[in-house]
């Protein structure tokens, strides 16, 4: 039989249910296709996640998903393309099934890419491409008018924050002050955003649809 806490389920999978998760999304699909209601979606994305962890503990041929390099970047690029997915979908005047693709594409990205790039070992530039991953998804937000985006984005900015004051200058002085600089800069580029940056955006927006 099998033994396990409930707790353990997201990291107790089995590549067996591989064909079980395709079949779902693709019953998924065409039920979409079929009736065009946009929270069938959600089914899709969620599938997608367990997918990825199912499919990253096959490749990498781990009885556990320990967080391996291999079932990470496997995850992370499960969460790229999810993302790409959902900006297509959007480029296409489909947001409304855009968003859920969006949500669990953060999903899948943003603890792999953490664990990866925060991890005690990890080597110094993967701190810096996770910060620059997330500093673009916040710049995203704006291009595509997108709330999960800007959340992601901010979340990803503040673990790398937390990362440099309780991992690598827990110590030091100097760092609280930094902080706080930072602190009033992302305040300063939210308020900058607000009321520069989307109305020039959205005029630039109108113009194109005008010209369209």
């Amino acid at each position: 039989g099998i033994d396990f806490q409930y707790e353990e389920f997201y990291d107790w999978i089995s590549s067996a249910w591989l064909v079980m998760e395709v079949v779902s999304i693709t019953v998924a699909l065409l039920a979409l296709w079929w009736t065009r209601f946009p929270l069938l979606m959600l089914l899709v994305a969620f599938w997608l996640w367990f997918l990825s962890m199912d499919a990253s503990r096959a490749i990498a041929g781990d009885d556990d998903f320990d967080w391996s390099d291999t079932e990470r970047l496997v995850s992370m690029l499960f969460g790229l393309a999810t993302l790409a997915v959902g900006i297509a979908l959007q480029g296409r005047g489909l947001r409304p099934y855009a968003f859920w693709l969006y949500l669990f594409g953060h999903l899948m990205l943003l603890p792999n890419l953490a664990n990866w790039a925060l991890d005690d070992d990890a080597a110094a530039f993967r701190g810096l491409v996770f910060l620059a991953v997330y500093v673009l998804a916040v710049a995203a937000s704006v291009w595509l008018q997108s709330r999960v985006f800007l959340v992601f984005g901010a979340i990803g900015v503040y673990c790398y924050v937390g990362y440099l004051a309780f991992e690598i200058f827990q110590d030091t002085l100097g760092f609280t002050f930094s902080l706080a600089f930072i602190g009033l800069l992302l305040i300063a580029g939210a308020i900058a955003s607000q009321r520069y940056l989307q109305p020039w955006w959205a005029g630039r927006a109108a113009r194109f649809s005008l010209l369209s």
